[in-house]
């Protein structure tokens, strides 16, 4: 029932476990994918509303103990190759009418930031750790540059962070 289970019992029975995604397949001549209902709804209230946290979906997870943070970049990574909707921007054509477009996969950097409020204590650490996770969830995504995922990863003790995930 855990990933590493999982992964011992891949190795140990001689599974195939090479990622058998196929990138950007379904893509239109023109280079766009087809929009989703919700996405081309989502779109429009964008449109009409602006740009709004609304529909931003924020996870704040509290992790204790050692973490391999290169190792939490590297499976984040694999989410954007998997899942094209992750890194779909959504752009006018011509007519006005709205298209997705793949970004490329996001860098390091863009998968995982990481903040380290170690060096605070007390109700320091505690207002900027609050005034950072309310800036978090409550940014915006733009809809034609941002990928559709955000992660930040604040440290807040060698072996305590709280990572959050907004998703949109």
């Amino acid at each position: 029932p855990t990933p590493e289970a999982i992964a011992r019992y891949l190795q140990e029975n001689d599974k195939d476990i090479t990622n058998a995604v196929i990138p950007n397949s379904g893509l239109n001549k023109d280079g766009s994918v087809c929009l989703s209902f919700g996405q081309s709804r989502l779109w429009l209230l964008d449109q009409l509303q602006g740009p709004s946290s609304t529909y931003n979906m924020p996870q704040a997870i509290k992790l204790r103990g050692s973490l391999n943070i290169e190792g939490l970049r590297q499976s984040l990574t694999k989410l954007y190759e998997r899942h094209q909707s992750l890194k779909t921007v959504i752009k006018k054509d011509d007519l006005g009418q709205p298209k997705g477009y793949i970004l490329s996969n996001p860098s390091s950097d863009q998968v995982l930031t990481v903040l380290d409020l170690s060096a605070s204590t007390g109700e320091d650490l505690s207002t900027k750790l609050n005034n950072e996770i309310t800036r978090e969830i409550s940014h915006p995504f733009n809809l034609d540059k941002d990928y559709s995922l955000r992660t930040k990863l604040i440290k807040i003790q060698e072996d305590e962070f709280i990572l959050i995930l907004t998703l949109h």
